[in-house]
């Protein structure tokens, strides 16, 4: 079982960070959507991803972790549609299981020589609507590793799973500033991270969660920005209803 270091969280300067000036490119950005058996949801949250960032991204990848449905298919079709983008579609052919999936991705997006990444479910259980808030204070250099916004008040009475209440209440005593740290749209900076350094996490249970706890041992910067505006949530509510 893996063993995660613990101690508090490096908090960020609250103060605004856009009036610094981007220290990164939108061609330095990689959107990775992971997936297993996603084929009645992927389309959707790829069309969902806003157009003007999709054309303007150095890659997206689609990392398939052996699935057994048309969800690779369905990738390639959304690439063929997409060839002004760098769409790279990885086909697992054995299961390692969702966190191996993902840091393969991760190391896919370091090929590439992508250093910021932002992952999006593909199940559509979180607006990839989010992205911008999530990249925005990545590419000013205001932060290493971003959580989109909490999709509610941290005061509002609790509508989450107990674990998830549990442990975000665990995490927050512990020295971790964050309202919910299982939304599942996120940033990071690949080349602060460190791939090597989390290579050990390929049979973590809550991948996510472990790369909080190892980006913040290293002094690397945790960041939620201010909770999701109202109309991401009522298009979210929307489309899953």
């Amino acid at each position: 079982m893996t063993t995660l270091p613990t101690g508090p969280i490096p908090r960020v300067d609250p103060r605004p960070f856009t009036h610094r000036p981007p220290i990164f490119g939108l061609d330095d950005v990689v959107l990775i959507v992971p997936t297993r058996n996603d084929a009645r949801t992927l389309l959707t949250t790829l069309n969902r991803i806003p157009q003007p960032l999709v054309s303007r991204v150095g890659a997206v990848v689609v990392h398939d972790d052996a699935s057994f449905d048309a969800t690779t298919e369905i990738a390639r079709r959304w690439a063929l549609r997409h060839l002004d983008v760098g769409v790279t579609v990885v086909d697992g052919d054995t299961t390692g299981g969702r966190s191996a999936n993902l840091l393969a991705a991760f190391a896919c997006a370091a090929q590439l020589g992508l250093r910021i990444a932002v992952t999006i479910p593909a199940d559509g259980s979180s607006a990839p609507e989010l992205i911008a808030s999530v990249l925005r204070p990545l590419v000013h250099g205001a932060a290493d590793l971003v959580l989109a916004p909490a999709a509610r008040r941290p005061t509002a009475p609790p509508t989450l799973p107990v674990r998830r209440v549990l442990t975000n209440r665990w995490n927050r005593s512990a020295g971790l500033h964050l309202a919910d740290w299982f939304t599942t749209v996120r940033g990071y900076r690949l080349d602060r991270l460190g791939i090597e350094r989390v290579a050990h996490l390929d049979n973590h249970p809550q991948i996510e969660a472990a790369l909080v706890r190892v980006a913040a041992h290293h002094g690397l910067r945790v960041l939620q920005p201010a909770r999701t505006p109202r109309r991401h949530e009522s298009e979210r509510s929307s489309t899953h209803r």
